[in-house]
């Protein structure tokens, strides 16, 4: 399995599956640690490399040390490459779903 990279396709829906695609990789090639986290910044192009340098260098300034995990990496892409306001927009787009005349909600219920 090929680990996909990450930097052209910036919208949340492309970051989504990337994250996806990337775990799957990482638990299949049974990577841990700093390993994974090399993988993942291999993988990363453009301004989402971008990203992780200038977190890091946020950090260096603050006295931080630098990122060197991928669930930490992860933590500060979540941030960055899928708001909450896409989350907000992602449950209205559920609840508003109809089949004919019916709501989704009424066939849950």
């Amino acid at each position: 399995m090929i680990a996909p990279e990450f930097g052209v396709n910036l919208k949340p829906e492309g970051y989504v599956k990337w994250v996806q695609s990337m775990e799957r990789v990482i638990e299949i090639k049974v990577y841990s640690g700093e390993n994974a986290f090399n993988l993942v910044v291999l993988k990363l192009k453009y301004s989402a490399s971008l990203c992780c340098e200038n977190s890091n260098r946020t950090r260096a300034l603050e006295g931080k040390s630098k990122i060197k995990a991928w669930v930490k990496l992860k933590k500060h892409m979540d941030n960055r490459f899928f708001p909450a306001t896409y989350k907000q927009e992602l449950y209205l787009r559920v609840t508003l779903l109809q089949q004919g005349s019916i709501r989704v909600e009424e066939y849950i219920t």
